[in-house]
């Protein structure tokens, strides 16, 4: 499959967004958070959506992969990731919310099975095309087609691709052919996708995303209740260096050896000061097991020892939580409100030493 990379950034312009007859006024919050991973092979966790079930149904999602990102889309029948979250079943509960979970797989760009979504939703030529295969209890399995889109036009300007999703109305009569599969409302959702490639040069790259409704309790599209959300994503988020020596201890009159673990955090190429660390040690570099955690000081300094009685394999580890910036931190892009933004949290990992 053709690598999907970004281009350069042409710089910021303003998408008009037509505006149709339809209720006034945001109906829905969502917010997004990306998350790269450094172990999977260059996985992206994909987190967004909502945590009031009340909102209206989602009809499509549009997320825009930012320059300096890529992308190498998997054959089709080539699992892409995992799916997971929360969604109203209405033909099971109306009333109360189900976790579901599932497998995302690669299919063919013009699959007949979702000829309903490339009409009424996303009618563009795909250069991929996933389905999100997932299931809750007492329900049977939902489809829900995510197709990879080359951006177009004054888009280009937030990077070169854009993942879509499209989503049926839950509110369309039982024995309507284009109703979501049991009255199926995704509410929220966390995708594990694997094949992308995290951009190496320093900076903040934006993640920008659309959401339009469905008007409540009809299958019509509500296009002015389109609202944007953002994340940040932070590169490098953050660097843990860290050294070894290993000295001889006497104790009681026996000798014995301890390996003294030192090194600094920086975050944002700023020390960081008060940040805890974890740390593993094992005989391989496969099994590691928690030992012991440190804070920083104020420089962002460290020191931690561990007792070596043989050849060990040590490494620290942090995690920084997202920060959520509310809309004060959005940059409208798309001509509709931006109502969320954040600042992706992240997990840095130190080298792998070994000691013997």
């Amino acid at each position: 499959m053709k690598r999907l990379a970004a281009v350069a950034c042409a710089g910021i312009s303003a998408l008009a967004v037509m505006i149709l007859a339809a209720p006034a006024g945001a109906a829905v919050t969502p917010k997004l958070a990306i998350t790269p991973t450094t172990s999977g092979g260059g996985n992206l966790i994909v987190s967004g959506g909502t945590t009031n079930s009340a909102e209206d149904a989602f009809q499509k999602i549009q997320i825009f992969v930012p320059t300096g990102f890529g992308l190498n889309a998997p054959v089709g029948g080539a699992v892409v990731g995992t799916a997971s979250g929360h969604a109203l079943v209405k033909d099971v509960d109306a009333t109360q919310e189900q976790n579901f979970s599932g497998k995302i797989t690669a299919v063919g760009i013009s699959d007949p099975a979702y000829a309903f979504e490339q009409s009424s939703c996303d009618s563009t030529t795909h250069s991929a095309a996933w389905a999100m295969q997932i299931s809750s209890n007492d329900a049977s399995p939902v489809t829900i087609p995510i197709f990879v889109d080359k951006t177009t036009g004054s888009e280009t300007a937030f990077g070169s691709y854009k993942l879509v999703m499209c989503l049926r109305s839950p509110d369309l009569p039982s024995g309507d052919p284009n109703r979501s599969m049991t009255g199926t409302k995704i509410d929220n959702f966390l995708l594990t996708l694997s094949g992308f490639t995290v951009p190496t040069k320093t900076g903040d790259y934006r993640w920008r995303s659309l959401w339009t409704p469905y008007a409540p309790g009809t299958g019509n599209v509500n296009t002015a209740g389109t609202v944007e959300a953002q994340s940040v994503v932070r590169v490098p988020p953050g660097l843990l260096s860290l050294g070894a020596k290993k000295v001889q201890q006497r104790i009681n009159g026996k000798v014995r050896s301890i390996v003294k673990l030192s090194g600094r955090v920086l975050v944002g190429g700023e020390p960081a000061g008060g940040v805890k660390l974890g740390f593993s040690h094992g005989p391989t570099k496969s099994k590691l097991t928690s030992f012991g955690s440190v804070k920083t000081g104020p420089t962002g300094t460290f020191v931690i020892t561990s007792r070596l009685t043989r050849a060990t394999y040590f490494q620290g580890g942090l995690t920084i939580p997202r920060q959520e910036l509310g809309p004060g931190g959005c940059q409208a892009s798309f001509g509709v409100s931006c109502i969320n933004s954040s600042i992706s949290g992240f997990r840095v990992l130190s080298r792998v030493l070994y000691v013997k």
